[in-house]
């Protein structure tokens, strides 16, 4: 970003937990970085959250987080 001409740069990481109460997101890769995971990795992470979440459905909880990264810029639009 400085490269480019933003100033004042700033990094957040704010996290919280979210209940899930639907594995179909994963299953479906509705999430662009799973698709960055080989076949074999997918299907074999796939089936221990399946197992997982079929022991407890009531208390599968995941944390949220996103990382935010703050710039200012000027003289441009």
């Amino acid at each position: 970003m400085a490269q480019v001409g933003f100033q004042e740069i700033s990094e957040e990481l704010i996290e919280w937990p979210c209940a899930t109460k639907s594995i179909d997101g994963y299953r479906n890769k509705a999430f662009s970085c799973l698709h960055l995971i080989p076949d074999e990795a997918f299907i074999r992470g796939l089936s221990c959250l399946e197992m997982d979440f079929a022991r407890t459905p009531e208390s599968f909880v995941e944390m949220v987080r996103y990382d935010l990264v703050w710039g200012t810029k000027t003289g441009e639009v």
